[in-house]
């Protein structure tokens, strides 16, 4: 009898502790300058963006007049959204393979992608293509201009397509095919001197056993041949780190030389956004969801009708 309770209670350990998966965001506005507008999908009204804004599949991103923002994503892309620009954030992760896509209405974006991610940015008049590279896309009226910086960019539609690389720029028109590459301008190269090589963390995350709600969790940071500060931030305002797990804060700035350990938890379930910044390092966000604690109960049977009571919470 014993050894069959055993393995029933191992059994309920192990298959009985599920947990719902909730929407976790893809990006973050990690800087707002003027005012930035956000429609979240379904929704009817736009809202104010502000810095630290989470940014999720299906979100209408839109820059007035005068105004600019940064967007990293999880992948590891940075955008820089120039003013009167309007896109629609989207992914596709069929096939186990991420893709993600910037719908473009109108404006300018500037794009750094690494390499092997599986990114576009589509206009009404084209699509640019790319794993890995720096590139701009304007889209005025009824014309899209593609030009690249580094690596190669396919831009196509349903009347051709064109091969950019980098020095190269194309521009496609309504109704027509991409034109053939030609050199770019010294002043749009010069848009991306702000995406000069920085210093590249590596988070990890040491959870074996999932992310759950008031449970501390191990992160490590490390940056190659990097001494300096580096400035933690956390979204939601219950998502907390520690470096002792005793002072918890909602963000913080620390001393690294070349590898950090921290401690991270969230009080509540739900989707969360650890931000990484520092002077000569990239800007690096994990996006995370914690589940909620599972209690389960289970009734047993015993000899002489006497039944036993156990509760599990993980």
């Amino acid at each position: 009898m014993m050894k069959k309770l055993i393995c029933l209670i191992g059994f309920v350990l192990l298959v009985g502790l599920g947990f719902a998966e909730e929407k976790t965001p893809i990006a973050m506005l990690s800087s707002v300058r003027g005012k930035v507008f956000v429609l979240r999908e379904g929704a009817k009204e736009p809202v104010r963006a502000k810095t630290g804004e989470l940014l999720y599949s299906g979100d209408k991103v839109k820059t007035e007049a005068g105004a600019r923002a940064v967007v990293n994503f999880v992948s590891g892309i940075e955008i820089i959204v120039e003013s009167n620009t309007e896109f629609t954030i989207k992914t596709d992760e069929k096939s186990l393979k991420k893709q993600e896509e910037l719908e473009m209405l109108f404006g300018e974006l500037l794009s750094k992608v690494p390499k092997g991610v599986d990114y576009r940015v589509r206009t009404p008049q084209a699509v640019a293509a790319v794993r890995g590279t720096m590139f701009g896309v304007e889209c005025t009226g009824n014309k899209t201009v593609v030009y690249v910086v580094e690596g190669e960019v396919e831009v196509y539609n349903n009347n051709g397509k064109v091969v950019c690389k980098g020095g190269e720029k194309t521009d496609v028109s309504e109704g027509a095919a991409p034109n053939p590459a030609q050199k770019i301008e010294d002043e749009d190269t010069e848009k991306f001197e702000q995406f000069k090589e920085k210093a590249k963390p590596e988070v990890k995350l040491k959870s074996e056993k999932g992310f759950v709600e008031d449970i501390p969790a191990e992160v490590e940071i490390t940056v190659k041949n990097f001494e300096g500060k580096v400035e933690l931030k956390l979204s939601p305002a219950d998502f907390v780190i520690s470096q002792d797990r005793i002072k918890w804060k909602n963000k913080a700035s620390f001393l690294i030389k070349e590898k950090l350990t921290l401690f991270c938890m969230k009080k509540n379930p739900g989707p969360a956004v650890l931000t990484l910044t520092g002077k000569e390092i990239e800007t690096t966000i994990i996006a995370l969801n914690f589940s909620e604690a599972q209690e389960k109960a289970l009734e047993i049977e015993l000899e002489n009708s006497k039944k036993l009571y156990l509760k599990f919470k993980k």
